[in-house]
């Protein structure tokens, strides 16, 4: 016996068969997407001598990423910092790369400074805290790093390093020490006058 064929297969083969190869094909292709530094930046830029400083970097799109000079290991991020110490002027280069091979470069510079150390203000003393009006108050101290030192009231001996004053009523002393790049450290005190 012969196999029978359904008359509703005959025509869909007949149809399938029809068929013209110049349709176009429906498959697309994904866009390539650019590897992309979103940021690259230090905090601060001017870092001084023996301190420490963060880069920060974020990408998107990116398989690999390189810093140079290299601080620290590094990979791909949207944000991410890492702690930097120069101790001379330096540029960093932050290299995003992508799955295609292509990159995107950015730089940042980075300044390393010698500040000069703080002055210092220390060692206060005072004859008294209570004086009768017109009697001698004497505030000595000490300084370090200072360039120069202020007071407010009274007369300063600076080789001495003390002022004294002869107030008639309570009197607040302020005393700042100043340093070569204008820092301050200063200290009042207080003599009550009876």
């Amino acid at each position: 016996m012969k196999p029978i064929i359904p008359l509703v297969i005959a025509p869909m083969v007949i149809l399938t068969g029809c068929t013209s190869s110049s349709v176009p094909s429906t498959k697309t292709t994904s866009p390539t997407r650019l590897p992309k530094i979103t940021q690259f930046y230090a905090s601060p830029t001017v870092i001084p001598k023996g301190t420490a400083g963060s880069l920060c970097y974020g990408v998107e799109n990116a398989t690999k990423v390189a810093l140079s000079p290299a601080v620290d290991e590094v990979w791909p991020s949207p944000s991410r910092c890492v702690q930097i110490r120069p101790d001379k002027e330096t540029r960093y280069t932050l290299t995003a790369t992508g799955a295609d091979g292509k990159t995107d470069v950015k730089t940042v510079d980075v300044s390393s400074v010698v500040i000069p150390p703080a002055p210092r203000l220390y060692d206060l003393w005072v004859n008294a805290l209570e004086v009768g009006s017109g009697d001698q108050v004497k505030i000595c101290f000490k300084t370090e790093n200072a360039q120069d030192v202020v007071i407010d009231t009274g007369k300063l001996y600076k080789e001495a390093g003390c002022l004294t004053d002869y107030p008639k009523a309570t009197t607040s002393y302020k005393i700042a020490a100043v340093g070569t790049n204008g820092q301050r450290d200063s200290r009042s005190m207080t003599v009550k006058v009876r």
